[in-house]
C-alpha cells in the first residue's frame, strides 16, 4: 500500500502546475454491546484529483480503517490510481471489480466478483455500448497469465440493458449473458451462463403497484423468493419468504425531529429486534437496539436491514 502512495504522488507531480484537488472523508464510532463490550471503529478516505492539459483526469485515493483505535498503519486497506476521459478510463489498485461482473453485476457468480481484483481494470464507450477489461496482477509481477484476463461488454437494445461477461480459468470457460427491462409492467432481470463446466441461470421479476412492489426470484437450484415491499410516508415495510420455509417481516417508521424506529422477524420468526437511530445533526446520531438471535447462529453477527449485533447495543456515530 505505500507503494501505491508513493505511485499516486509520481502522478500529480507531473501533472502540471496547478495544485491537485485533496477530499478527505470518514466515519467513526464507539459502541456498547451487551454482549461483546466496548469496540470503536474509524475509516478515512482521501482523494486526490487533478485535470491534466490533454483533458484527462488523474485521480488516486487511499482507505484506511481502524477497528480497535490503535496506531497500526498496517490498518490500510485499499488504493487505486486512476486515469479516465469522457469515455475511458484504466485503473490500478486492490479491491476493483471484475470485467465480468462489471458488465453483468451477476448473481450467479463469475470471475473476481464485484471486490475481488488487485490488478488493472479499463473500460470503452462507444455510444451506448461499453467494453470492459481486467487483469489481476500482484506487486512485483513482470506478466500476466492470458487465462487470467476478464472481458465484458454492455449494451442498450431496444430499451432493454443487456450485458456479457467473460472468463476462464485452468480447466474450464465460463460466461454470462444478462438482459433486463420492463415488459407489460413487470422490471425483468434473467441472468444465464456457464460456470465451472455447469449451466446456471436465475430470474427476476417485481411489479410496483403505487406503494407496494411485488417480488419474486427463482434460479437453476430451483430455490425460489417471493417478496414484498410498502413504501408510503414515514411508513416502509419489507416481506420475504422462500423455499426453505424461512421468512422474514421488517419495517420502520420515520418518527419525526429525526428520530427512525426499525423493528423485525427474520429466520423464520426465531430472530427478532427493536431498534431506533436518532439524527443529532452535522452527520452525528445516535443508536440503540435490541436483538435475539434464537435461530441459526448468524455468522457476521448482521441482523435485519440495519445489520444489529445480538444482545442490547447503544453508540454514536459521526460523519465527516
Amino acid at each position: 500500500m505505500k507503494s501505491i502512495l508513493l505511485a499516486s504522488a509520481s502522478v500529480f507531480a507531473f501533472a502540471g502546475a496547478a495544485a491537485a484537488e485533496v477530499s478527505f472523508s470518514g466515519t467513526a464510532s464507539a459502541e456498547y454491546n451487551s454482549l461483546d463490550g466496548y469496540a470503536t471503529d474509524t475509516d478515512l478516505t482521501v482523494t486526490l484529483t487533478q485535470e491534466l492539459d490533454n483533458g484527462l483526469t488523474a485521480s488516486a485515493s487511499l482507505s484506511f480503517e481502524d477497528d480497535d483505535m490503535s496506531d497500526d498503519i498496517e490498518g490500510l486497506t485499499y488504493g487505486d490510481i486512476s486515469l479516465t476521459s469522457d469515455n475511458a478510463g484504466i485503473t490500478f489498485g486492490t479491491d476493483l471489480a471484475g470485467a465480468a461482473y462489471s458488465a453483468v453485476s451477476d448473481t450467479i457468480g463469475i470471475g473476481q466478483g464485484e471486490d475481488g481484483l488487485a490488478g488493472i481494470t479499463g473500460y470503452y464507450s462507444i455510444d451506448a455500448t461499453t467494453i470492459f477489461v481486467s487483469m489481476p496482477i500482484a506487486e512485483g509481477d513482470t506478466s500476466v497469465d492470458s487465462d487470467d484476463i476478464e472481458f465484458g461488454v454492455t449494451s442498450d437494445l431496444g430499451g432493454w440493458e443487456v450485458g456479457f461477461g467473460y472468463d476462464k480459468d485452468a480447466t474450464d470457460t465460463n460466461f454470462v449473458v444478462k438482459g433486463s427491462g420492463n415488459a407489460a409492467g413487470l422490471d425483468i432481470t434473467v441472468a444465464a451462463g456457464n460456470i465451472a463446466g455447469a449451466s446456471r441461470w436465475d430470474v427476476a421479476v417485481a411489479y410496483p403497484v403505487g406503494p407496494v412492489t411485488l417480488g419474486a426470484t427463482v434460479d437453476d437450484s430451483e430455490a425460489w423468493e417471493v417478496t414484498f415491499a410498502y413504501a408510503e410516508g414515514p411508513l416502509t415495510v419489507d416481506a420475504a419468504f422462500d423455499s426453505t420455509d424461512d421468512y422474514s417481516l421488517e419495517g420502520s417508521y420515520d418518527v419525526g425531529n429525526g428520530l427512525v424506529v426499525y423493528a423485525g422477524l427474520e429466520d423464520a420468526g426465531n430472530d427478532y429486534y427493536l431498534g431506533g437511530a436518532y439524527d443529532l445533526g452535522g452527520g452525528a446520531s445516535f443508536t440503540a437496539s435490541f436483538v435475539e438471535d434464537g435461530g441459526t447462529a448468524n455468522a457476521d453477527n448482521e441482523i435485519g436491514a440495519q445489520d444489529y449485533a445480538d444482545g442490547t447495543t447503544v453508540g454514536v456515530s459521526f460523519e465527516f
